[in-house]
């Protein structure tokens, strides 16, 4: 294979499959203490210039206004979501200046009612728009209204807490040059330009933190451009003066809700907010009148963002043809594991395009060479129907994040195993790694720290030209000698030597993938309703999607699967906790592994029969990290163990299992490139029926045992009776199970390692299926 990856294709795959690592990180953030108490914007005696609380002007707020959504919009990756999370709010010196300052930079920090996007900051670098629940801790400025833009503008007093933002989109840089003028409208002498909401909706991503308590309350925002009011606009310049604001809103008795007279032409009446609701305002703001530490900004620190979450969100992914949610959600630094999965196939499709319209280049070139053709008709201009023919005989590039094959460099013609390096050091090795690590990610687990310092020196393992921004742009000189001499050792370890080593490696892996007996789906349906449908189908639309199961359901790991089912929505409102259900399904051949034994593809669908048991997901749920690379692996070794002892009842059987599966396996043949070929985006009808009769062949051979009736689909759905479906678990069963999960965080491990691959499976009481592992 020539070389065809480039060196962002390679950071990229590198820094994703990073992210894949589920671990806890304890990453160092300097948060330029804004946890400290907040500084007057003269400085010295901290702004207060009054003396005494006498002077302060009388403060009754009022509720009259909806709850409604506000906006503010903020440049580059300081203001990622991960970072401000770790914050507890927006904050970081955005609010943090004097509200008197007629500035017009500083209108960027105010809260408006509509988005505003600055076109020549956007051109420079990303905009964050971050959506924000109206609150009554807002003052009022309306004095840069324009002939266009009529709305208002709010400062938050303290900043935003996280829990009040509502979701945030990202915008790449350059995004308003791509977009028609009439979307945007001039505001702020025409600094900034105003656009409708709605065009942010496919780019908006939901906080999954968001408190709905700020639901219940609207706007009390004081007006500070009233001229009557002056002296209170002037006296809140001050922080001090704003923490009095704070206590006055938070004590009982000073916040009152407008209320509708009932009666036109009457003027509306005051009620007190009951003192519950400002014991729930106390808590949103994380405020409390008589704490003597209480200070800005507003809301609970975070913890240090993690080395994964700064990882991500530093990726350079503007050149994929990603859905905007999903960019917003990497470049947020928040990510999961199945959309980085996501992330992985969208650069294995941009690098298989490309390839293919060099070789179709190529392959123009030679036959003009061999032969004067006559011109193209337009019509004929984008056709390369010998490139099918090319593409089926070439294996799939592989983008797993463990090894990146790279035949054609000289030092190492086998590739780099930089996943499997530190398995072959010595303990004397990997104390001498820990030393320099430490010095630069302290807390970090070996794998992720190794990974974000030496990351430069791997990249320059592929020589080409390099794509990245200025800000990506590897750079290994910024190395000490220490760290450089370390990662080229490190580097030097992780090349693959071919002969006999190699063949000892394949045969052992062939042997781990036959060992793999059961895989685990992730669906949002309810058993019940399966059973009466008859299994799972393919949803999509798309040529390969009708013949396949989505691969972002199916997984070899139950801690990944569980992760994808708990992002799920609960079916039933009234058990909000209660999200999706991971399957455990025996393998049968029409199922192919991955050669690396990661991913799955399975033909056809799943019929109900195979279905062994199921576990519906707390939702949130997150699996722990592997033990064969957490810092202490004695720790995370007894806690797998732990978790054996305790002869868990894991999942509920389905008692409509037949035994039949018990010998059948996955198939790990190599995998036919045509079944991959809709990925390329071919719309003709001669390949459409190419994929189909592909993919029907594959069935037929495999297929007999999923009862394969020689076409799609592999089963007729059966009607759903609603009266019928159930929930997965009872309520009670359902809690008390996940009471002892999370008292064992390590039970992940425990399905994926002593079902998934021993196959130990042990009825347990109360209907369930138990599961031991022997260490």
């Amino acid at each position: 294979m020539k070389r065809g990856w480039t060196t962002v294709t390679l950071l990229q795959s590198l820094a994703l499959w990073l992210l894949l690592w589920q671990v806890t990180f304890a990453a160092d953030v300097n948060a330029n203490d804004n946890d400290n108490d907040h500084q007057g914007p003269r400085g010295g005696d901290d702004g207060h210039r009054d003396g005494d609380d006498d002077d302060a002007p009388a403060m009754v707020h009022v509720v009259y206004g909806s709850v409604r959504p506000l906006y503010i919009v903020l440049y580059g990756q300081e203001f990622a979501p991960s970072r401000m999370r770790s914050f507890g709010a927006l904050w970081n010196g955005v609010f943090d200046w004097d509200i008197e300052s007629t500035s017009a930079d500083l209108v960027r920090h105010f809260l408006t009612e509509s988005p505003l996007i600055n076109p020549r900051r956007n051109a420079e670098s990303g905009a964050w728009v971050y959506v924000v629940t109206s609150s009554p801790h807002l003052g009022m400025r309306t004095r840069y209204h324009t002939q266009d833009y009529q709305g208002n503008y709010f400062v938050p007093f303290g900043g935003v807490p996280w829990s009040q933002v509502q979701s945030f989109a990202y915008l790449p840089a350059g995004w308003m040059g791509t977009l028609p003028h009439e979307w945007f409208f001039p505001s702020l002498a025409d600094r900034d330009m105003a656009m409708h909401p709605g065009n942010l909706d496919e780019h908006l991503v939901e906080n999954e933190e968001y408190d709905r308590r700020w639901d219940g309350f609207g706007l009390a925002a004081l007006d500070l451009n009233i001229a009557d009011r002056m002296e209170r606009r002037h006296y809140l310049r001050f922080g001090p003066n704003q923490r009095r604001f704070m206590d006055s809103l938070t004590t009982p008795g000073n916040l009152v809700r407008e209320m509708d007279p009932g009666v036109e032409g009457e003027d509306p009446r005051e009620e007190p907010v009951s003192d519950e609701d400002v014991a729930v305002l106390r808590e949103l703001l994380h405020w409390d009148p008589n704490d003597a530490s209480r200070s800005f900004p507003l809301g609970e620190r975070g913890q240090a963002e993690s080395l994964r979450s700064q990882s991500m969100r530093r990726l350079t992914l503007d050149a994929l043809n990603l859905d905007p949610a999903l960019h917003t959600r990497v470049a947020s630094g928040t990510a999961h594991a199945y959309q980085c999965e996501e992330v992985f196939r969208a650069i294995d499709r941009d690098e298989r395009r490309r390839k293919k319209r060099k070789r179709c280049t190529l392959l123009r070139k030679r036959q003009d060479e061999q032969q004067p053709q006559p011109q193209p008709q337009p019509q004929d201009q984008d056709q390369c129907d010998d490139l099918v023919r090319l593409k089926k005989n070439q294996r799939r590039p592989q983008v797993n994040g463990a090894r990146i094959d790279v035949e054609a460099n000289l030092q190492c013609k086998g590739g780099y195993d930089y996943k499997g390096v530190l398995k072959s050091m010595t303990t004397t090795e990997l104390d001498e790694l820990d030393a320099v690590l430490q010095k630069n990610h302290p807390s970090e687990f070996r794998t992720v720290a190794l990974f974000a310092l030496c990351a430069p020196l791997f990249a320059a393992s592929i020589n080409s030209q390099p794509k990245l921004g200025k800000r990506q742009s590897p750079d290994a000189t910024l190395l000490s000698n220490e760290e450089h001499a370390m990662c080229i050792k490190v580097k030097d370890k992780a090349c693959v030597k071919h002969g006999e080593q190699q063949q000892q490696k394949k045969k052992k892996q062939q042997q781990q993938l036959t060992s793999i007996k059961y895989i685990f789906y992730a669906s949002h349906e309810w058993p019940s309703a399966v059973e009466q449908i008859g299994g799972f189908l393919p949803e999509g639309e798309m040529d390969q999607d009708q013949y396949f199961l989505a691969d972002s359901n199916v997984f070899v790991d139950f801690g990944d699967a569980a992760e994808r089912a708990a992002a799920h929505p609960p079916k039933d409102d009234s058990r909000p906790e209660q999200a999706g259900v991971v399957y455990y399904v025996h393998t049968s051949p029409n199922m192919l592994l991955s050669p690396d034994g990661r991913n799955v593809l399975v033909g056809g669908g799943i019929i109900w029969k195979q279905v062994r048991g199921w576990l519906q997901i707390k939702a949130g749920y997150r699996k722990s990290p592997p033990h064969e690379d957490a810092s202490d692996k004695t720790a995370a070794l007894y806690g797998v163990h732990k978790a054996a002892q305790a002869n868990l009842t894991i999942l509920t059987p389905n008692q409509k299992y037949d035994a039949k599966f018990d010998s059948l396996t996955a198939t790990t043949d190599e995998i036919p490139a045509a079944l991959f070929l809709a990925d390329d985006g071919d719309d003709d009808k001669e390949g459409t029926s190419s994929r189909r009769e592909e993919a029907k062949r594959f069935m037929n051979d495999k297929g007999k045992a999923v009862g394969w009736k020689g076409d799609f689909p592999l089963f007729k759905k059966g009607p759903v009776a609603k009266a019928r479906v159930k929930p997965p678990h009872h309520e009670g069963f359902w809690r008390s199970l996940w009471e002892m999960i999370e008292q064992h965080p390590y039970v992940d491990l425990l399905i994926t390692v002593g079902v998934g691959a021993l196959g130990f499976v042990v009825l347990g009481p109360a209907g369930a299926l138990g599961v031991r592992f022997d260490f």
